[in-house]
C-alpha cells in the first residue's frame, strides 16, 4: 500500500496538477527594505538544511520578511502553506490535508482522529515529490519539528528555540530607518534627526505625519505606547470599537463578528483601521483581519481604555453578537468552530469572563450554555465541569425557551458520554433536535443521517 501510494504521488507530479502554488496566502507586495543580508541568509539556510528560524522582536519584520521571501520564490514551490500556531495550527494543518484529498493528491483520509491524519500529511511531506514550503508563525516548541521531505519549513518566533539556522531580524540602523521613511512618505526629506529603528514605529510615525496629524519634529523622540494612543486619540472613530476589540483574545479580527457588531458601518471602520495601519488582511483567512500584537496589548492596557461602564457595554454588546452569529445546532456549531478556530477561543474566554463576574443576564447564560457545547464537542470535561457548576447557581427558569432546551441535550448527552453510552447519546440528541426543531422551526438544525 505504501508503494502504491508513492507512485500515485509521482504520477500527480508529471501531470503538473498545480499550476501555480497551492497556498492558503493572500499576500500582495509591500514596502521591504533594509534585508538583504537576512534574505540571502535565510534562502542560504533553506538550500543547504531546508529549515530555517526567524526570530526577533515584536514589530521589528519578521512576517515581512517572510512574505518577501514568498513573492521573490513561489515559482519554486508547489505547495505553500501558512500556518498561524496561535490560533487552529492543527485546523490549518487538516485543512491543508483535506485539500490535498480532494485534489486526489492524499487517498482516503481517517475521518475522525486527527492525530491520524496529520500522520497522513507527515507521511504525504516525506514521500512526495512535489515541492512545497510551511510556514509556522508565532511558534512554540511542538510536534512540528517533525516534518520533512521535499521541501522547505521556516518557523517565524519572537524567541531563538534550539534548532539550527536562526536568523535574527534585529532594529534598522538609522540608514535603513531613512530609507523606509522615504518609502513610506515620497515628500520625505532625510535629515539629521536619529529615526527610531523599530519598523512598526516608523509606519505609525508615516501614518499620522501623512494624514496631517502631526510632524517628525513632534513625534521622533516618542515611545511606542505615546505613539499609538496619540494614534487612537485622532482616530475618527468611536472608541466602543476599541473596547470590543478589548475582548477578543488575540490578535486576529474576525470580520463576522465584528459585522454584526458594527452593522452597516462595518466597511467605513474597517477602511479606517487599515488607513492608520492598525489591521491588515489576514494571510490565510478570507475575511479576516490581523492586528498587531503590540497594538492589541496596547488597547488592552492603555488608560484610554479603562472606563468601567464604557467596558460593561462593549461586553454586553460583544455576548449579543456572538449569539447573533452562532448557529443554533449542536452539530452545526462543531462544523463552524472547525471553520472559524479563533471564535472558539472568542467562546471560552467570554464564558469565562462570564463566570468569573457572576452575570446572569439570558444572553449570558445562552453564551455559556453554548460554550459547554463545544466543550462537549472537544472532551473537555474540565471546562465542562466549571460551566456546570456555574449553571447550577443560576436560575434558567427565565431564559429563551430554545436555550433552554440545549441545555437539557447538552446535559443529556454529557450524562451519557460520560458513562461510554455513546449510542444513548446520540440517540437523546437527535430526539431532542427534532422536537426543538418542529416546536420552534429552527431550520438550521442539521437533521440527517449524520446526526
Amino acid at each position: 500500500m505504501r508503494k502504491m501510494w508513492y507512485i500515485f504521488s509521482v504520477f500527480v507530479l508529471s501531470h503538473n496538477i498545480f499550476a501555480v502554488p497551492l497556498t492558503n496566502m493572500n499576500i500582495q507586495p509591500e514596502i521591504f527594505v533594509g534585508r538583504d543580508r537576512e534574505m540571502q541568509t535565510l534562502e542560504n539556510a533553506l538550500v543547504r538544511d531546508k529549515t530555517a528560524l526567524i526570530h526577533g522582536l515584536a514589530g521589528v519584520g519578521k512576517t515581512t520578511l517572510v512574505k518577501n521571501y514568498v513573492l521573490l520564490n513561489e515559482d519554486k514551490y508547489n505547495i505553500i502553506w501558512y500556518v498561524n500556531c496561535d490560533s487552529g495550527a492543527e485546523e490549518s494543518l487538516l485543512k491543508l490535508t483535506n485539500i490535498l484529498h480532494q485534489n486526489k493528491i492524499i487517498g482516503n483520509l481517517y475521518v475522525g482522529d486527527s492525530d491520524v491524519v496529520l500522520s497522513q500529511l507527515g507521511r504525504f511531506l516525506r514521500e512526495t515529490k512535489l515541492k512545497w514550503l510551511l510556514i509556522f508563525d508565532n511558534y512554540q516548541e511542538s510536534e512540528y519539528e517533525k516534518y520533512s521531505g521535499n521541501g522547505d519549513i521556516i518557523y517565524v518566533s519572537r524567541k531563538e528555540h534550539y534548532m539550527r539556522n536562526p536568523i535574527l531580524v534585529d532594529y534598522f540602523n538609522n540608514d535603513d530607518s531613512q530609507l523606509l521613511m522615504k518609502k513610506l512618505l515620497p515628500k520625505y526629506e532625510e535629515n539629521t534627526f536619529t529615526l527610531p529603528g523599530h519598523p512598526l514605529t516608523l509606519i505609525h510615525m508615516a501614518k499620522l505625519i501623512d494624514l496631517g496629524n502631526s510632524n517628525i519634529i513632534d513625534l521622533v523622540n516618542e515611545k511606542f505606547t505615546s505613539l499609538l494612543e496619540s494614534t487612537f486619540e485622532k482616530i475618527a472613530l468611536d472608541k466602543n470599537v476599541f473596547y470590543f476589540i478589548k475582548y477578543l483574545p488575540n490578535n486576529e479580527i474576525p470580520g463576522n463578528l465584528l459585522k454584526i457588531y458594527l452593522g452597516n458601518n462595518f466597511e467605513n471602520v474597517i477602511s479606517i483601521l487599515k488607513s492608520y495601519s492598525l489591521i491588515r488582511d489576514s494571510w490565510d483567512k478570507k475575511g479576516e483581519y490581523i492586528m498587531h500584537d503590540n497594538v492589541k496589548k496596547i488597547i488592552e492596557t492603555s488608560q484610554l481604555f479603562k472606563d468601567e461602564i464604557l467596558d460593561q457595554v462593549a461586553f454586553k454588546n460583544y455576548i449579543q453578537s456572538l449569539n447573533k452569529l452562532l448557529p443554533y445546532s449542536f452539530f452545526e456549531i462543531g462544523v463552524f468552530f472547525k471553520e472559524y478556530p479563533i471564535l472558539k477561543k472568542t467562546m471560552f474566554k467570554a464564558a469565562n469572563n462570564i463566570i468569573s463576574s457572576g452575570n446572569v443576564s439570558s444572553d449570558d447564560i445562552t453564551l455559556v450554555i453554548r460554550a459547554m457545547q463545544i466543550a462537549l464537542l472537544d472532551f473537555d470535561y474540565k471546562t465542562l465541569e466549571e460551566i456546570r457548576q456555574y449553571l447550577a447557581n443560576q436560575s434558567l427558569k427565565n431564559i429563551h425557551p430554545t436555550s433552554k432546551v440545549m441545555y437539557d441535550i447538552t446535559e443529556a448527552d454529557y450524562h451519557a458520554f460520560k458513562h461510554g453510552n455513546n449510542e444513548l447519546a446520540l440517540q437523546i440528541l437527535k430526539k431532542s433536535l427534532m422536537s426543538l426543531s418542529n416546536e420552534y422551526k429552527l431550520e438550521r438544525f442539521l437533521l440527517n443521517d449524520q446526526i
